[in-house]
């Protein structure tokens, strides 16, 4: 009789290669952001990433002050505190999805018009720096 004896891959290979492949996987969620859509996981979006109601009003509030700042009632009309966006799940539902709340839509309320359920609202009136003394308010937006 013959001693054949079969040539394989030792068991510590195979285990480092197993080990390897799913380091690669994870790695692969994580770059392009599987770990959501694997693990359900979704976090509230708002403004820009601020993440609550006390952020996006302080964010405001700067907009306002800076706003105030402007030489003309037109640059106050582009300011940041007339023309960002804000976003918020006022249903609740996890996601900022456009659903209708109170008569506004959870991704497309500003600063001046902030709904009741995100009281955000800054009701930005004053007097611009110029020398017409210009007045302006959340009106002008």
């Amino acid at each position: 009789m013959t001693n054949k004896k079969a040539q394989g891959l030792p068991l510590t290979t195979i285990a480092i290669a197993i080990l390897v492949i799913l380091t690669l996987v994870v790695v692969a969620l994580f770059v392009t952001g599987g770990f959501s859509r694997v693990f359900g996981a979704g976090a509230k979006v708002t403004s820009g990433g601020a993440g609550s109601v006390d952020a996006d009003r302080a964010a405001c509030q700067s907009f306002c002050t800076q706003a105030l700042q402007s030489p003309t009632a037109a640059i106050f009309k582009n300011s940041g505190y007339c023309k960002k966006v804000l976003k918020a799940d006022l249903n609740k539902d996890n996601k900022i999805d456009g659903t209708v709340t109170g008569g506004v839509t959870e991704n497309n309320f500003r600063c001046w018009d902030a709904p009741v359920e995100y009281p955000v609202g800054i009701d930005c009136t004053g007097t611009l720096p110029n020398q017409n003394g210009d007045v302006v308010s959340k009106a002008d937006c």
